[in-house]
């Protein structure tokens, strides 16, 4: 159309703008409306789909606003003991959450999430995005990139797991040995 929202999270807050294309000035960012105030001071990233859901994060809740409705919907999915949310995205039909524990995924918004099953399950999620057949996460190890399995698979078989070697080296450990001969050196 002639114009694109645009919604995003800056300076403690929850902010919306139309950006008319074509348009020589800069948009006016104002207050997302409707939205609950603990919920915008406290919001960590938004979500705007392709069919005008909004999906926005907090630590602990997600908040689903789905393009037919005026309303949102507060959701507290099921974490990992300890994990707090970092990012949301929607990819491969499923609704995905990036916690500092791992990755979740779900159905939609309003379903049970499930730990996305792959090598690296519980390392912390820094960003989610992907498309309609995959899904990429950054992690601290690297970018996983992970297709849906079927539906009749088990949770735990969520993701098939191809580490992607770009600009994330693998650190080696020192063998034991190493550290032994170095403390053995230093005293």
């Amino acid at each position: 159309g002639a114009a694109v929202e645009l919604v995003c999270v800056a300076a403690g807050e929850v902010l919306t703008a139309s950006l008319a294309v074509g348009a020589g000035t800069a948009p006016a960012l104002s207050p997302l409306p409707g939205l609950d105030a603990a919920v915008r001071a406290s919001a960590r990233d938004v979500h705007l789909g392709a069919d005008g859901d909004l999906l926005i994060v907090t630590a602990e809740r997600l908040v689903h606003r789905p393009v037919d409705a005026e309303a949102f919907r507060v959701h507290r999915p099921a974490l990992p003991p300890g994990a707090s949310i970092q990012r949301v995205s929607v990819a491969a039909g499923r609704t995905w959450l990036g916690t500092d524990r791992g990755l979740l995924s779900a159905v939609s918004p309003d379903a049970p999430f499930v730990r996305a099953g792959s090598a690296s399950a519980g390392a912390p999620v820094h960003d989610v995005t992907g498309d309609s057949g995959r899904v990429f996460a950054g992690t601290a190890s690297g970018l996983v990139e992970g297709a849906v399995s079927l539906p009749s698979a088990p949770p735990d078989a969520l993701l098939r797991e191809a580490r992607l070697a770009l600009e994330f080296p693998v650190r080696s450990e020192p063998s034991v040995q190493a550290v032994f001969r170095a403390a053995i050196d230093h005293l």
